[in-house]
């Protein structure tokens, strides 16, 4: 049986957010396993293949949004860029302790700090996601106002030759008379 690992421990080998690890395996459903989106109710599991295509595709976004488009990272995924992709090193963090004991003041601070870098991270990452979303609409945008140019540019020789047409119709009418 293969090993299968959670939503946080993709995120941890990744270095994506949780969050980011369940919006990427919604949006490449198609190139991941089965329980990389199980049905409601059931928990996310992601394969060793699975972890190797987030953390492919974590490396791919950008925290400026200047990376590709997910469309684009798919297209690369299809041409086979995970062939010669390493992946991340397979070590799943050992779960944390609750609580603190006398002594573990500076293990306390130390877990702080890397909840605050995971958590710092995660904000970058969305800012990307945020960053990307706003090119692909801003892409989306000036396709449209092309397109409306256009349409307007037609709209205008139109009326020019429904305009030549009136007058070719006054002038067959006064000839006809």
């Amino acid at each position: 049986m293969e090993t299968t690992y959670s939503p946080a421990q993709v995120a941890h080998m990744t270095g994506a957010s949780s969050s980011a690890v369940r919006n990427y395996a919604t949006v490449y459903a198609d190139h991941l396993s089965i329980g990389a989106n199980p049905p409601k109710g059931k928990a996310k599991k992601f394969t060793t293949a699975d972890v190797k295509l987030i953390a492919y595709v974590a490396q791919q976004t950008s925290p400026t949004g200047a990376g590709p488009t997910h469309e684009t990272i798919k297209q690369q995924i299809a041409g086979g860029a995970l062939d010669g992709f390493d992946g991340p090193s397979m070590v799943v963090p050992e779960p944390k302790q609750r609580g603190r004991k006398i002594g573990q003041t500076g293990t306390a601070l130390a877990t702080t700090q890397e909840s605050f870098t995971h958590a710092l991270g995660a904000v970058e990452r969305l800012i990307a996601m945020g960053h990307e979303k706003e090119k692909e609409l801003y892409d989306e945008v000036s396709r449209l106002n092309r397109q409306i140019g256009e349409l307007q540019w037609q709209l205008g020789e139109a009326t020019a030759m429904v305009d030549m047409l009136e007058k070719e119709n006054e002038r067959l009418k006064s000839e006809g008379q």
